[in-house]
């Protein structure tokens, strides 16, 4: 039989703390591409755009440089303004995968636009899937 001790000892190293999530700004809109400063990203994750009322669009990174991401909507820009607030997204490039998906009708990212009930997840995949060579 495990001590208490034995049984803290498991429980706390299946404990994950998630890990620290920085916050930048952004700078500039020209055309489709955003730019924003203050946070870190790689090529290819996804950031939330979050305006002053709540409003948030979804955006990947594309690009970087002179410590500014270079970042294309997956929405429209209508409205955004310099100063919203930009926050990578944990779980970039999931998606939730169940049966409750067959027959619906979803956008690229995987969200119902029929008017159905939510999507279930039973498991995530990575939408990108795996390289071929």
């Amino acid at each position: 039989m495990n001590s208490l001790a034995d049984q803290l000892t498991q429980s706390l190293s299946q404990i994950q703390l998630p890990k620290p999530q920085s916050q930048g700004v952004l700078t500039r809109v020209v055309g489709l591409t955003l730019e924003a400063s203050g946070v870190n990203a790689p090529v290819g994750s996804y950031c939330d755009i979050i305006g002053p009322q709540g409003q948030v669009l979804t955006a990947e990174v594309v690009g970087f440089g002179d410590d500014k991401l270079l970042l294309m909507p997956f929405g429209s820009v209508q409205g955004i303004a310099a100063g919203f607030k930009v926050k990578p997204q944990t779980q970039s490039n999931n998606t939730a995968m169940s049966p409750s998906m067959l027959g619906r009708v979803l956008d690229g990212m995987g969200q119902p636009l029929d008017g159905g009930p939510p999507i279930v997840a039973e498991e995530y995949r990575n939408i990108r899937g795996e390289p071929i060579n």
